[in-house]
């Protein structure tokens, strides 16, 4: 699993947070919050979600295809209830 992972410019501990993109993946809308949650001192981790469904590196574009291969995608992802 692809994951994009983003902190702090300052060598430090800082807590963290897993962050869940949307249907589209790790498009840029994701990575640049990320990197602005990583500039309030957060360590940022945000996974490819359908890293079981699509090949590594798919970025879903935010289109009306898009909104389908991205809710399509979901569908088919297993998870678990907690």
């Amino acid at each position: 699993m692809r994951i994009y992972l983003v902190s702090p410019d300052k060598v430090g501990k800082y807590p963290g947070i897993l962050f869940y993109s949307d249907i589209y993946q790790l498009g840029s809308p994701i990575t640049r919050l990320a990197d602005h949650l990583a500039g309030y001192g957060f360590v940022v981790a945000a996974p490819e979600i359908y890293h079981r469904q699509l090949p590594i590196g798919t970025v879903i574009e935010p289109t009306d295809i898009g909104k389908i291969q991205g809710n399509e995608a979901a569908r088919k992802t297993d998870y678990i209830r907690v």
